[in-house]
């Protein structure tokens, strides 16, 4: 069967139903133009886990299997207090041939001390091409994990461009080994709580802070200031992304000092800055810290600027002064001022109050509100 639709509008098509696993698969029956395309969405991820690993295995060594060309990004969830949570060690061996992986995103749930031979090897080294790597963990019952190798696990793809880590709940991260070096490509960071610290400790040793343009902060804590602060430092004007969480940070007691780990100075490029605070509502939030922190903003490059509030506690917010600061002779580069509230009470009602405490804003054109997810989470 042949197809005169033009192959532009055939992937428009198969765009809108990369979803659809069935749409997917039938449209992979359509003709031959559309056996690659299809077939390339249908398998771009693959999810694997301690109950479909060896079922994987044994799909990927028949001669008949002609997809595996296809998987560009695995899911894995690893399990190690239940039996099957060996599986995924047991195939790495198998998983060389995917060589076209280059996403890994592994969810991790482990008992005590289970997780030291995980890290190192197995089906974590299986993978030395990936280039965006996701991690999060869970010790089972919350029991402390006494010292996990993460950053030597992070040295075992050689080609990676972007880390996430959120959460980290459980662990803790121990030294690093004295050859561990971060890998050269690496340039985003998507970090959150406690491994912040140890991570960026390791990225400013290293010297490899001024490699990185785009970071995201989650999870602050106030102990987590001073090493913040340095990071920031030493990435300096290679900075063009910056989304900080001040959400556990600004519910505590913070020294009008500790606020200043966001002074932007010396980043002169960053281009875009997302703060977000989502408190619960019946947290009793002093607003003037927010307010110190926006009226110390200096980032004469800045182009897009997004708060992510939860409205509520942020009425009391100094949105006059702020209104004055986000104007040309400050910011002459600024064509974008976002301000997304969480979904609680009147859409209408945020609308109206937010367009008349930035007229200055509303007038320009650079001011939109929208809604965010429920209290910040995502």
């Amino acid at each position: 069967m042949t197809t005169t639709i033009p192959q532009e509008l055939a992937e428009e098509i198969l765009d809108h139903l990369a979803d659809d696993l069935p749409s997917l698969g039938a449209c992979s029956l359509v003709c031959r133009a559309w056996v690659f395309p299809s077939r390339s969405r249908l398998f771009k991820t693959c999810y694997l886990d301690g109950h479909n690993a060896r079922g994987f295995r044994d799909l990927s060594r028949s001669p008949d299997c002609t997809f595996l060309h296809n998987i560009h990004r695995i899911e894995a969830y690893q399990y190690l207090w239940a039996d099957e949570g060996r599986y995924l060690g047991e195939i790495a061996p198998d998983l060389s041939s995917l060589t076209g992986v280059r996403e890994l995103d592994m969810v991790l749930c482990f008992q005590r001390s289970a997780s030291r031979v995980f890290f190192c090897g197995g089906f974590v080294a299986a993978f030395p091409h990936v280039t965006r790597l996701s991690l999060s963990f869970s010790a089972r019952n919350y029991e402390p994990e006494p010292g996990a190798p993460l950053i030597d696990t992070i040295c075992l793809f050689p080609a990676l461009q972007e880390l996430k880590i959120r959460p980290f709940y459980g662990m803790v991260v121990s030294d690093c080994s004295p050859n561990a070096v971060p890998p050269r490509e690496l340039h985003r960071l998507d970090l959150d709580g406690d491994v912040l610290g140890p991570i960026l400790m390791w990225l400013n040793t290293s010297g490899h802070l001024p490699r990185v343009d785009s970071v995201t902060l989650s999870s602050l804590k106030p102990s987590l200031v001073p090493v913040v602060r340095a990071a920031m430092e030493q990435i300096g004007d290679a900075l063009r992304y910056l989304r900080v969480d001040l959400t556990v940070l600004l519910a505590q007691w913070v020294r009008d000092d500790e606020l200043t780990m966001l002074n932007l100075a010396r980043n002169p490029n960053l281009r875009t800055l997302v703060v977000h605070d989502r408190p619960w509502d019946d947290i009793v939030l002093d607003a003037s810290q927010m307010d110190l922190l926006l009226s110390r903003l200096t980032a004469p490059g800045l182009e897009r600027l997004s708060l992510e509030l939860n409205m509520l506690p942020y009425r009391q917010l100094h949105w006059a002064a702020l209104d004055v600061l986000l104007q040309p002779t400050q910011f002459p580069r600024l064509r974008s001022v976002v301000v997304e509230c969480s979904r609680h009470g009147s859409a209408h009602d945020d609308h109206s109050f937010l367009y008349q405490a930035l007229p200055l804003l509303q007038a320009s054109g650079l001011l939109r509100v929208c809604y965010g997810p429920l209290f910040g989470y995502e």
